[in-house]
């Protein structure tokens, strides 16, 4: 190719990476900022393309990448996310979620369509990537424009079938709970061990959703049970249906109900709001799990209901801890430990990542759970 036909097709390249990071920004104006990152961003990685014929597809992944970027940056709602009725702030936590599940997902999709022939892949991906016209992609593969919808409608079949057979098992893990009252297994990591997945399943009832690592305990009893039921809960879970998500939107939900759960205080029923007095239950000394058996606990004394949650538990759905997780996606709770805080008998429960420097430690009373003080990394012996 000569000089002339290269700047040619350079041109193009930059013109469509444009118009590219237009649509997936929403900003026509940030476009050919987000065009040039991406190709700054594709220089450097370079190397690591290894089929030149599929560089329109590689160079449209990399602008995903940099325009997701970009919105967290602004402070955008991601592309087709709903935007609020009553024009109030968007939480975008659990689009950072969906956000860690997409990218493997898309992962799983890259390894489907790379067991498609080359001619078919380039259709799926210049139709239902790039979201490019039937006549363009039947300009730049030298088809006709009949063919293309040929191959796309063919190519979408082949696809369908690849992920519901060669990859079931892997694509089960993003769906919702299958049958009620059978464990499933999960893409999410297990906050305890950090070596195994959590299942998830739902009651036959349809009333609670459970989740547990049997990795950490083979028990299936020992589990996390969200009331699907219960208005506050139903409140922050409308439609949601993938385990990831439940998580993240359990913890806010937890986080928010167990916020003034205290040894000797009150909590309102999650069935029928009854208030529930709230009992602190020592570690057990049977050599079971002290996560799970050290812990806040109320019973509803009108209908039968109960509540509980782990000081571990407490610490796990702390926003900051969250935030953690998502950012490091692979973290454990590390060992306790028992110091002073203010005079008092205290216990530090510690977050960190697997594979990196980051922590968190935070630091709750003996007696009432109350969190004294959190730090980011190193605590002193008092405090």
């Amino acid at each position: 190719m000569d000089g002339t036909a290269t700047s040619v097709a350079a041109e193009a390249e930059r013109d469509h990476l444009v118009r590219l990071c237009a649509y997936l920004s929403g900003s026509s104006e940030a476009a050919e900022d987000l065009a040039q990152e991406t190709l700054i961003e594709a220089w450097r990685h370079e190397h690591s393309l290894r089929d030149p014929e599929r560089r329109s597809a590689w160079l449209s992944g990399i602008a995903r990448n940099v325009c997701k970027r970009w919105q967290r940056r602004q402070g955008r709602v991601p592309l087709g996310a709903a935007l609020p009725s009553d024009g109030s702030q968007v939480d975008t936590e659990g689009d950072i979620e969906a956000d860690l599940e997409q990218s493997e997902l898309a992962m799983l999709l890259d390894r489907a369509l790379a067991l498609l022939p080359s001619g078919t892949r380039d259709v799926l991906v210049a139709r239902f990537v790039e979201e490019l016209p039937h006549a363009e992609i039947a300009e730049r593969l030298g088809l006709s424009e009949g063919a293309v919808k040929v191959r796309a409608h063919r190519g979408k079949n082949a696809l369908r079938r690849l992920l519901t057979t060669h990859f079931a098992a892997e694509l089960d893990g993003y769906g919702p709970p299958g049958t009620p009252d059978e464990w499933q297994e999960t893409r999410v990591w297990c906050m305890m061990c950090a070596a195994g997945r959590m299942q998830v399943r739902v009651s036959a009832d349809r009333t609670t959703i459970s989740f547990r690592c049997p990795h950490c305990d083979p028990d299936p009893q020992v589990t996390s049970n969200y009331p699907l039921l219960a208005p506050e809960f139903a409140s922050v879970t409308p439609g949601v249906t993938r385990p990831g998500r439940i998580l993240t939107h359990g913890a806010e939900w937890s986080h928010r109900y167990f916020a003034e759960a205290r040894a000797g205080g009150m909590l309102p029923c999650t069935r029928c709001g009854h208030p529930m007095a709230v009992e602190a239950i020592p570690p057990s000394l049977d050599g079971g799990p002290k996560e799970f058996t050290d812990r806040l606990q109320a019973l509803c004394q009108a209908c039968g209901e109960g509540a509980s949650v782990s000081r571990t538990g407490i610490v796990t759905v702390l926003p900051e801890v969250r935030e953690l997780r998502r950012r490091e996606s692979r973290v454990r709770i590390l060992p306790a430990r028992h110091l002073e805080a203010d005079g008092r008998p205290a216990v530090v429960t510690s977050v960190g990542s697997v594979v990196g420097p980051a922590r968190i430690d935070v630091v709750t009373d003996v007696d009432t759970y109350r969190v004294i003080t959190l730090h980011r990394g190193g605590l002193p012996e008092q405090i």
